[in-house]
C-alpha cells in the first residue's frame, strides 16, 4: 500500500487515482470531486441504469433514476414517494403540478399511439377547478386563454389566427369527425359559442370545401342587426335554404327589397340573348319578389323571369302614358322559356293597361310544373 494512503476507518487525506481519473476534494481536473461542503462535481456525464421503479425511500432524500422505456424515462421521486416524470419520448415534459408554467417558444405535443382496443386518445387534457365563494366583483374561470397579436404595418398577405384546427377522422366504421364539441352547462346564461368581432367584422364565415370563395356569412352590427348573406365566387348560386322539420314561425313583419327594372332592358331573356321586340322588358325575380317598373311607350313582351322556387311575387307598373303591353312571357331560374311560356290569367284574357295610371300584377310561380298565374289590380288611385 502506498505510504500516500493514510488508514482510517476507511477515509481519504489525498486524492484517489482509478485508472487514470481521481475522486479528489481539491478542485483539480479529476472524474469526480467533492468539496468540504459535500458538493459533487463530475467532469463527464453520469449514466444511470435503468430501473423499473425507484427504490426505498428515505426521509429527507429524493431519488433521481431512469425508467423503463424505449426510450428510457427520466424522473424524480421525492421522500413522499411521488414519481415527477421529467423526460417523454425525444422531448422533455414541461408543465409542474399546479404551478404557474411559463415557456418562452413553441410547445409541440406529438403523440401517437397505435391500438387494436376501443380508449381514448388525448393529446391535450386540461382541467381548472375553481372553487369558493365570490361575494362581488368579475370572476373569470379559463380553460385557455389565447392571446395572439400581429403588429406592424407589413407589406404582405397578414393573416393572424387564434386558433388552427386541423381534424381527420377514421374512415372506417360508423365513424364521426368533428372540429369542436361544446358541452356548456351550470350558470344562468350559457352560451356555446360567443362572439364579437369588432370593427364591423364578419362574425361567422362557412366556406364550401369545394371552393374556399364560396361561403355564407353571418354579420351583427350595431343596436344587434344581423345579416345572413352568401357569396358564388363563380355565378349566382348561393341559394339559402331554410328546411325545419316543423314550421317557420317569425315574431316579427318581414319584407323583400323592391327593385326598380328599367324599361326597355332586354339582356336576360333568352339564355341572356334578349327577346328583341320593341321596348321588350326583363323582370328579374330571381333577385327580388317585389318589383316596380315605368312604362314609357308601347311595348311588345314584359319577359318575367322565375327562381327555381315557387312562389308569390309583386309587379307594380306605372304607366306614362296610354301604353299597352302585348305580351307576358314567363321565363325559367336560366332565362330559358318555361313549359308555360305565358302567363295564365282568370279566363285566359290578357289585363288592359291603365292608361296614365298604376296596376299590380299579382304572380304566383309554379317552379315544379313551370307555370305562372296572374292576377290584374287595376287603376289604383289616392284615396280621400
Amino acid at each position: 500500500m502506498s505510504s500516500n494512503v493514510t488508514r482510517d476507518h476507511h477515509s481519504l487525506t489525498r486524492n484517489l487515482k482509478l485508472n487514470g481519473n481521481y475522486i479528489s476534494n481539491d478542485g483539480g481536473s479529476d472524474g469526480i470531486s467533492i468539496n468540504d461542503s459535500g458538493e459533487v462535481k463530475l467532469t463527464s456525464p453520469l449514466k444511470i441504469q435503468e430501473a423499473a421503479s425507484a427504490v426505498g425511500l428515505t426521509g429527507a432524500y429524493g431519488q433521481l433514476w431512469v425508467k423503463t422505456a424505449t426510450p428510457n424515462e427520466l424522473y424524480f421521486t421525492t421522500d413522499g414517494d411521488n414519481d415527477i416524470q421529467l423526460t417523454s419520448g425525444t422531448g422533455a415534459v414541461f408543465v409542474s403540478n399546479n404551478a404557474d408554467d411559463t415557456m418562452a417558444g413553441t410547445l409541440t405535443i406529438d403523440k401517437d399511439r397505435s391500438t387494436t382496443s376501443a380508449t381514448t386518445t388525448s393529446g391535450l387534457v386540461i382541467d381548472v377547478d375553481r372553487s369558493g365563494d365570490v361575494s362581488s366583483g368579475f370572476d373569470y374561470a379559463k380553460g385557455i386563454d389565447c392571446d395572439v397579436r400581429a403588429t406592424g404595418a407589413s407589406g404582405g398577405i397578414i393573416t393572424t389566427t387564434g386558433m388552427l384546427m386541423q381534424v381527420t377522422g377514421d374512415s372506417g366504421g360508423a365513424s364521426t369527425a368533428r372540429g369542436i364539441t361544446l358541452t356548456v352547462s351550470g350558470a344562468d346564461n350559457c352560451h356555446g359559442i360567443s362572439i364579437n368581432s369588432v370593427d364591423g367584422g364578419e362574425d361567422f364565415k362557412n366556406s364550401s370545401s369545394a371552393n374556399a370563395n364560396d361561403y355564407f356569412l353571418i354579420k351583427t352590427e350595431a343596436e344587434g342587426a344581423t345579416t345572413l348573406s352568401t357569396v358564388d365566387a363563380g355565378s349566382a348560386a348561393a341559394h339559402l335554404t331554410l328546411n325545419p322539420d316543423g314550421h317557420i314561425h317569425l315574431f316579427k313583419a318581414t319584407g323583400f327589397t323592391q327593385i326598380a327594372e328599367t324599361f326597355s332592358s332586354d339582356v336576360l331573356a333568352n339564355g341572356g340573348s334578349g327577346t328583341g321586340g320593341t321596348h321588350d322588358t326583363d323582370i328579374d325575380f330571381r333577385a327580388t319578389n317585389k318589383i316596380s317598373i315605368v312604362v314609357g311607350a308601347i311595348m311588345n313582351d314584359m319577359n318575367l323571369i322565375f327562381p327555381d322556387v315557387s312562389g308569390n311575387f309583386l309587379l307594380v307598373v306605372r304607366y306614362e302614358g296610354d301604353f299597352t303591353i302585348d305580351s307576358w312571357k314567363v321565363w325559367t331560374s336560366d332565362a330559358t322559356a318555361a313549359t308555360g311560356d305565358n302567363v295564365y290569367w282568370p279566363g285566359g284574357t290578357e289585363p288592359d293597361p291603365t292608361a296614365s295610371g298604376r296596376d299590380i300584377f299579382s304572380f304566383y310561380w309554379d317552379a315544379t310544373n313551370e307555370l305562372c298565374y296572374g292576377v290584374a289590380t287595376l287603376n289604383f288611385l289616392e284615396g280621400n
